[in-house]
């Protein structure tokens, strides 16, 4: 396989794993398109000290189930030390004015708009609901996109084109599980088989 970069780079290789989120149906990526919807998210992010991130490294990553006309299915990270240096504490959920993506350029437009929105109070006033304790003068709403698949499952598998492999599709759990969801994506390309404690029909590709 050749892989051409933007910057006219040239990578040949055996195998390729395509694990591009929001973007792996588009520039071609992939032989043929893959069956998911695109779901625009918000998120947080507060920033604390870092002796405060030290109280809460034991804080597990959370998923509240919760079903309200204001948000829907909150979930919540531990804090992460991010490249400019500071600890933050991320949280997002679906809110009632998410919309689907159908284009490459809807995408685009979503991430170029001004970061600013009018679901940073509400997600902040939840972030506070949640760690009652937090202390953080700082909140950043961010844009995110959440890929979800037919079967809620992220998918992980071969392609048609031989190989070239998918990992793809979070359901809005990939913020909490990425490393596991990685290690188990390149012991199949590897090996090109899974790992005895995971059946590849469980996270099967489904195409267009």
């Amino acid at each position: 396989h050749e892989i051409k970069t933007v910057e006219n780079s040239t990578f040949t290789s055996k195998k390729i794993l395509v694990a591009a989120g929001a973007f792996s149906n588009s520039m071609q990526l992939l032989p043929e398109k893959l069956s998911v919807k695109l779901k625009s998210e918000t998120t947080i992010l507060a920033r604390i000290s870092s002796e405060d991130a030290a109280q809460f490294q034991t804080l597990p990553s959370l998923l509240y189930e919760i079903d309200i006309p204001e948000i829907q299915n909150i979930y919540l990270l531990p804090p992460v030390i991010y490249p400019d240096g500071n600890y933050y504490l991320k949280m997002g959920g679906n809110m009632p004015g998410d919309f689907y993506f159908e284009t490459l350029q809807e995408i685009q437009q979503w991430f170029y708009t001004n970061e600013f929105d009018g679901n940073r109070e509400k997600l902040q006033k939840f972030l506070r609901l949640l760690v009652p304790d937090l202390d953080s003068k700082e909140f950043f709403t961010k844009r995110c996109i959440v890929t979800q698949t037919v079967h809620g499952k992220p998918y992980i598998g071969a392609s048609r084109d031989k190989g070239v492999y998918v990992a793809v599709g979070g359901n809005g759990y990939g913020a909490m599980c990425s490393d596991a969801l990685g290690k188990l994506a390149s012991h199949l390309v590897i090996h090109d088989a899974f790992s005895k404690d995971f059946s590849a029909d469980e996270f099967l590709p489904n195409y267009k």
